[in-house]
């Protein structure tokens, strides 16, 4: 049996054996299939299509911060020397982490990573 994916508010499906590439965009994602027809989707069907995103490579940084949501209203941002380039196109700062560090990741509130910002 194939896995179909909703690519829109319509309820519209597309068969992912069709999916030659995906780019994320903006506002969802471009679909490019194998027989050269293009989608535009408002979801971000790459995330849906890798349950867990692999890492590319590691990009050195210079002048980047990784900006972190601690809850409360509160954020901090954080010196972010290196990058993980994921196999979705996504970046997230690579993590050093203390004992506490893990313990705030496995609490339920959402807190953490929200985004790189210019640390000049």
């Amino acid at each position: 049996m194939k896995q179909f994916l909703t690519i829109n508010d319509n309820g519209d499906m597309l068969n992912i054996d069709m999916i030659a590439a995906i780019t994320p965009t903006r506002n969802g994602c471009t679909i490019l299939t194998k027989d050269g027809r293009e989608f535009h989707s408002v979801f971000n069907l790459a995330k849906e299509l890798e349950d867990d995103a692999e890492i590319r490579a590691v990009v050195p940084c210079h002048g980047v911060a990784a900006l972190y949501y601690l809850g409360d209203n509160q954020t901090e941002i954080r010196p972010c020397p290196l990058v993980y380039l994921l196999s979705d196109g996504s970046l997230e700062p690579v993590e050093f982490a203390s004992a506490y560090d893990i313990e705030e990741c496995a609490s339920a509130n959402r807190v953490g990573f929200v985004g790189l910002v210019s640390a000049l």
